[in-house]
């Protein structure tokens, strides 16, 4: 079972492990490429946060994890390139037989450009092929597994002794969204809050961006409650977090929500929408979707059912 080094992109964790004594040298090779939003198989994004696991990298103790920012593009020796482009290293960390590394994807990254992956420490280099789209992996979680939300009006976590209640706003923080506007340098923090950049607008295509929050009604199966969610122009403002690596952050208000039973899970998923024609978005013909796996999220019922 692989053991994680978990790193939440603006807070560097250290953990030391030693390493095995006496370890014969060994071939370096990728093992796998992972989305550092959940640690599950996921295909990089530009401007997003992919760990890799490996085997073969020499003189790694411990964790070193960077301070400074913007991130380099080499750490504890080691550099690395994904779909092509270099990736500025987060962290790399020595574990029981293997290694952890975590980069952010650079934002100028063409996604099909193989190898996906490429690690090179001194003369050896280690190529990932193909990382097939499971997932798209976009909403962080907590220690508890619940969908890292906060209120806007204190900055209180969102947890299920302060639930998200009918027309109140919060916040919620994403990943692997995809380009910004303005452009914003590898390995940099989000900018000033004032200044944030928003998802890159293609005047070629329409691309849209939901977020749906449902859960099934616990004596009603095959109907669901809905919280429906208020956003401009019936789409979610994204915009990379002040003061962040990699992170998006969007408010959002939820109305109408189900009368059901206290404790009803409720959970959340972003969808995307692009077509990819020069008409219209009503009438387009041609489209691509994608939607995030659901991450509970705690929102009060009024416990009417």
């Amino acid at each position: 079972m692989i053991r994680r080094v978990f790193l939440l992109t603006f807070v560097a964790l250290a953990g030391l492990v030693p390493v095995a004594a006496g370890a014969e040298q060994q071939k370096l090779e990728i093992l796998d490429v992972t989305s550092s939003v959940t640690y599950l198989r996921s295909a990089p994004e530009p401007g997003g946060l992919t760990t890799l696991f490996v085997r073969g990298l020499q003189g790694i103790e411990g964790t070193t994890a960077v301070t400074e920012y913007p991130a380099k593009l080499e750490l504890s020796g080691v550099t690395v390139k994904v779909h092509g482009s270099p990736a500025p290293v987060l962290l790399v960390s020595q574990l029981d037989g293997y290694q952890q590394i975590n980069v952010q994807v650079s934002w100028k990254a063409n996604v099909a450009v193989k190898p996906v992956a490429e690690v090179q420490q001194g003369s050896q280099v280690a190529q990932f092929m193909d990382v097939p789209q499971v997932i798209w992996d976009v909403l962080f979680r907590g220690e508890d597994n619940y969908a890292l939300a906060y209120k806007s009006e204190d900055w209180s976590r969102v947890t299920a002794e302060n639930p998200i209640r009918a027309g109140e706003k919060f916040l919620l923080l994403g990943a692997n969204l995809g380009a910004v506007t303005p452009a914003v340098a590898d390995g940099a923090l989000g900018p000033d809050e004032g200044l944030a950049p928003q998802l890159e607008d293609n005047p070629r295509r329409s691309d849209r961006l939901t977020i749906q929050v449902n859960a099934p009604p616990p004596n009603n199966v095959g109907s669901l409650a809905y919280a429906k969610h208020s956003c401009p122009q019936e789409a979610c403002e994204w915009r990379l977090a002040s003061g962040l690596l990699g992170v998006y952050i969007t408010e959002l208000s939820l109305e109408d929500i189900g009368s059901y039973p206290k404790g009803a899970s409720y959970e959340i998923y972003v969808s995307r929408i692009v077509c990819n024609v020069d008409r219209p978005f009503i009438l387009c013909k041609d489209l691509t979707g994608r939607t995030s796996s659901g991450v509970p999220i705690h929102v009060e019922t009024s416990g009417g059912r």
